[in-house]
């Protein structure tokens, strides 16, 4: 608590705790938890159970307010409002803008990825929802193969590193054809490779960087089924379109096609996957 109380007189205006809540903009609940750490300190009647607020406990909780909307906690403002020196202040705050720009940073990678879905899921609704196009260089990093998971213990760790920056980092469906009626697929989650590195993102093994080069990108949105249904003919419906496309215009695939997750929605009864297909072309 704090060592100075200001005395309860005639010439200092005092207020019940819930008139006092109400003049600087807070809840009695919000004085009450900030009176637990020491920020503020009201006097309590020697008869009664009332707190007495003195008009200077204004300045604390305003202050108190501003320090928390810097992202500081209640116990690092008690320090700062109690006992801390301008320098020890000052190296908070510096240290905290370090923070900040982390965050800033982060949340304007996140607004990146988010408008990108939006453009996506615009794009998914032409009549032709694809175009050719040069896919730079990725990041995967294999999760699982069909229904079992990868037997490889970096596979959490990087993974818990990576999922912090979705939803540039995506879940992604690695299918292999691998015959004229027969398809491989695995599990993973992809990420820019510039991004990865500019973000210190690991990068060591397992995961691979994957250079597709000139791919048709197929924008595309899929009902699933309540029920299960075989995995083949799952996967025939996700590759029906683009490969016809492949077909009406002759392009030569490569056998290996990435298939990122946006998001799931619900139509009215359906579930529906929104994803973006690459399709990496064979260089004629």
């Amino acid at each position: 608590m704090w060592e100075t109380v200001i005395p309860m007189d005639d010439e200092i205006r005092h207020y019940r705790i819930g008139e006092f809540a109400k003049k600087v903009g807070v809840s009695p609940d919000f004085l009450k938890y900030q009176e637990e750490f020491g920020v503020v300190n009201p006097r309590q009647s020697e008869n009664s159970n009332y707190r007495h607020y003195a008009f200077a406990q204004t300045g604390r909780v305003l202050a108190s307010l501003g320090y928390q909307s810097l992202g500081f906690t209640l116990r690092e403002i008690e320090g700062i409002l109690g006992k801390d020196s301008s320098e020890t202040i000052i190296g908070r705050l510096k240290d905290r803008s370090i923070e900040l720009e982390s965050e800033i940073t982060h949340l304007k990678a996140c607004l990146t990825g988010i408008e990108a879905i939006c453009q996506a899921e615009q794009l998914e609704a032409r009549s032709e929802p694809w175009f050719i196009k040069d896919v730079p260089a990725f990041a995967f990093l294999p999760h699982s193969h069909k229904q079992d998971f990868v037997d490889d213990e970096t596979v959490p760790q990087i993974l818990r590193a990576w999922v912090r920056w979705l939803p540039l980092v995506a879940s992604t469906q690695r299918i292999q054809i691998v015959g004229t009626k027969e398809v491989d697929f695995s599990w993973g989650l992809t990420v820019n490779k510039e991004f990865a590195i500019g973000h210190q993102l690991p990068l060591d093994a397992p995961v691979q960087i994957i250079e597709p080069g000139r791919c048709l990108v197929y924008h595309q949105r899929i009902g699933l089924e309540e029920t299960p249904i075989a995995t083949q003919v799952m996967l025939g419906r996700i590759l029906k379109k683009p490969l016809a496309v492949a077909r009406a215009y002759g392009l030569a695939l490569s056998g290996t096609v990435y298939n990122k997750i946006l998001f799931i929605s619900h139509e009215g009864q359906s579930r529906i996957l929104h994803s973006v297909l690459s399709l990496p072309l064979v260089d004629s």
